[in-house]
């Protein structure tokens, strides 16, 4: 196939090897627009059939997915709606049909990937930061670290007592070797007297071979069906007189396998090994990536879905569920059900309705009981500008 002939807009295969060379740079190849930057008619269809070249793209496997230095890197499972990174990058012209947020690809393979980047943001974000983020209501601070000790508590106990304190009887000063341990990771400070310098004088900070390196964290297995990428939407509704406004984008598929590439190093309060622990075990709380409020984002453990038998095709094909339903459809008091994705700050369940792409959040219902995954049944409260749901007990 000759690339560089801009002339022809419909030579694409049906796969392309570098998915994003072809989703930044070609996807948008040859197509023109008028001085009033309208697209001419029928590109429409040349723009759905490149959803579908990037729809069929199938799994590379390079040697560098696979860098860390641990024995057993952690390997985590997508759970449904999927995964999305790069949202933040232009992706759009307008045109009907169109995949229009950014996604983050390996610049090299061209395969969808999560950035190191990303990923060490989102691990620091679960510490309290009381020195960062001063700015920061200290009470979110004191939940943060009361989190997190618990996770460290169950990791190595003798640096990390658990707190017997309510977290609303917590002060900063109960925090303060999670303090030493964030500053010890992110920052790079010395808390170790053995390590000194040529002059024999105790070092303030890690070198940068001493630090804790986050590599990008790659798909190193398909989703049951093959599957690498899908489409999803968000559905804005300006009016409930008005027809929504679905945005397309691009997603990481549920039930694909990530390997997160640690390069952690032994430490003054964890070793490499209990490091990688901690930084496994707050992704599976947190989630990575955008959009994990309603759900996108979480994993489960692969270890886990190989114990218990679980089928995270089932959960893709959850949608469905509801399918002969649509936002028309549905009337006050109806029985639908749902699946709950997340539990923070109540219940988050996901509908299964094509055109219904936001997430309700039950509130007022405690997580107690429930868990992510499972399937309730909800009856609709309230329809128009605001959609209230309830729960079935």
């Amino acid at each position: 196939m000759n690339l560089s002939n801009k002339n022809k807009i419909n030579d694409m295969p049906e796969k392309f090897e570098n998915i994003g060379l072809f989703y930044q740079k070609h996807y948008f190849r040859g197509i023109t627009f008028d001085q009033n930057g309208n697209y001419k008619k029928g590109e429409a269809s040349i723009i759905k059939e490149r959803n579908n070249v990037l729809l069929r793209s199938s799994i590379l496997l390079i040697d560098y997915f696979y860098s860390s230095t641990l024995p057993n890197p952690p390997k985590l499972v997508s759970i449904y709606p999927g995964i999305i990174t790069g949202i933040g990058m232009k992706h759009e012209t307008a045109i009907e049909g169109e995949l229009k947020l950014g996604m983050y690809f390996d610049y090299s393979s061209g395969m969808p990937c999560i950035s190191g980047a990303s990923i060490k943001g989102a691990i620091r974000a679960a510490f309290p930061q009381f020195v960062k983020h001063r700015n920061t209501d200290e009470k979110i601070k004191i939940a943060k670290g009361y989190v997190l000790n618990e996770i460290l508590s169950k990791i190595n106990s003798n640096f990390f007592p658990v707190i017997v304190k309510k977290p609303s009887e917590c002060t900063k000063n109960d925090f303060n070797k999670i303090m030493e341990l964030e500053e010890e990771i992110f920052d790079g400070k010395n808390f170790d007297e053995t390590k000194r310098d040529e002059k024999g004088i105790k070092k303030d900070f890690l070198s940068v071979y001493e630090k804790d390196i986050f590599h990008d964290a790659f798909i190193v297995k398909a989703d049951s069906k093959g599957r690498i990428l899908g489409d999803d939407a968000i559905t804005h509704h300006p009016s409930p007189l008005k027809n929504p406004n679905p945005v397309l984008f691009l997603k990481m598929m549920p039930g694909i396998t990530v390997q997160f590439n640690f390069e952690p190093k032994n430490g003054s309060f964890l070793s490499a090994i209990e490091k990688n622990k901690l930084f496994t075990e707050i992704i599976l709380y947190y989630g990575i990536g955008a959009k994990t409020n309603v759900g996108y984002g979480q994993f489960t453990d692969e270890k886990a879905i190989e114990k218990t038998g679980n089928k995270v095709a089932e959960q893709v094909q959850f949608t469905q569920l509801n399918q002969e339903k649509t936002l028309k459809s549905i009337a006050v008091d109806d029985i639908l059900d749902a699946k709950i994705i997340n539990l923070s700050g109540g219940l988050t369940v996901d509908l299964g309705i094509s055109d219904i792409s936001f997430k309700p959040r039950l509130i007022g219902v405690t997580a107690t009981g429930y868990s992510v995954g499972q399937i309730i049944k909800v009856k609709v409260d309230q329809i128009g500008k605001q959609m209230k749901f309830g729960i079935v007990h």
